[in-house]
């Protein structure tokens, strides 16, 4: 980081402005979600190159707890989210930043929900809105969709609020 009035060059956290650390915190968020995107991308890589099977998931999740030092949760969240980049359009806004996590453990959800029919409509509506809406209000936007899509989707919008 550069020197400026708010944060001179070398300064410790401690001497650095608010404005300064505020930077620190943004640049650092967007630096681990870019890695977080890059990882999706090689996992995808990895998953298209097995059968895609039951088997290969259970193996896929044990393999990415162990080289990952994860917990199984968030391992199947990720390979779930690796699967999401197979699209152009969710890769291209996962690259931009548009998405988070959380955009994309709605948009899992919501395919599981959608018609496969339907699912290339509700990827673009769901992409669209993601810059605009986040947490709560992008799963309102999922649920409507699903609505509009299906008058009983109501009865499942547990599923969205326990995809996470």
């Amino acid at each position: 980081m550069t020197g400026t009035p708010d944060s001179p060059a070398g300064a410790e956290m401690w001497q650095r402005g608010e404005r300064a650390l505020w930077g620190v915190l943004t640049e650092g968020t967007e630096r681990r979600w870019a890695v977080y995107v890059e990882q999706l991308e090689a996992l995808a890589e990895l998953w298209g190159q097995t059968t895609m099977d039951k088997d290969d998931r259970r193996s896929m999740v044990a393999d990415l707890m162990v080289q990952l030092r994860l917990k199984r949760g968030p391992a199947r969240e990720m390979l779930r989210h690796a699967e999401l980049l197979r699209s152009a359009v969710i890769r291209e806004a996962a690259h931009s930043g548009v998405l988070s996590v959380e955009h994309l453990n709605v948009i899992d959800a919501t395919f599981k929900e959608a018609p496969v029919a339907e699912r290339d409509k509700v990827e673009a509506t769901l992409v669209e809105n993601a810059a605009t809406f986040h947490g709560q209000k992008f799963e309102v936007l999922a649920l409507r969709i699903l609505q509009n899509l299906d008058q009983d989707a109501t009865a499942r919008l547990c599923c969205l609020n326990h995809s996470r």
